[in-house]
């Protein structure tokens, strides 16, 4: 069910981004679903809009794609 929405996740070390296609009303859902699975790792959830700052990346979504600068 979730790979569907689940656009992209890439993770490195201990910070994760994921891309979700899905309606926001699921985003709670699906937070709870990956929490459940290891009582060690606790993920949390940040939206941004249309950019986000992802390890020393500021990543930002325009029409034509993603555009990527230095953080």
């Amino acid at each position: 069910m979730w790979g569907t929405l689940v656009m992209f996740w890439y993770r490195y070390v201990d910070d994760v981004i994921c891309l979700w296609e899905g309606p926001h009303t699921t985003l709670d859902e699906f937070l709870a679903f990956i929490n459940s699975r290891y009582q060690s790792i606790e993920f949390s959830l940040e939206f941004e809009g249309g950019e986000i700052n992802f390890l020393d990346l500021h990543i930002t979504l325009n029409p034509s794609g993603f555009v990527y600068e230095v953080y």
